[in-house]
């Protein structure tokens, strides 16, 4: 099953407001964003380090939502680079930008609710 944001699910869980789970989903979707830019960047240098620490990001955030799909995948990733395993790095940028597209147009379909 795709990931998907529950934001009463969150709410109840974390026992924030509604209003609040939706700021801390904002901030994710910077942060992931963030995080695809220094992957991408980190890809381009072939730094493992840093591609470490952009999926370890990525991979935090997404687990902080329960975001099992891309927490898993990104562990992946964040697993290799810390190994400095030869990797597809770049199928691995655009399968981690493709799922978090895939959550976001879920999560903006869902706002009207």
């Amino acid at each position: 099953m795709p990931d998907t944001i529950d934001v009463q699910t969150l709410a109840d869980e974390f026992d924030f407001t509604p209003e609040e789970v939706t700021k801390i989903v904002a901030m994710f979707f910077k942060s992931a964003k963030k995080g695809l830019d220094a992957l991408s960047n980190a890809i381009a240098l072939s730094d493992y380090e840093a591609l470490y620490k952009a999926a370890h990001s990525i991979k935090g955030s997404a687990g902080t939502l329960h975001l099992t799909e891309l927490y898993t995948y990104a562990l992946e990733v964040e697993k290799a680079g810390r190994n400095n395993t030869p990797y597809d790095y770049d199928a691995a940028y655009g399968k981690l930008a493709d799922m978090i597209k895939a959550i976001e147009i879920d999560y903006r379909g869902k706002e009207g609710d």
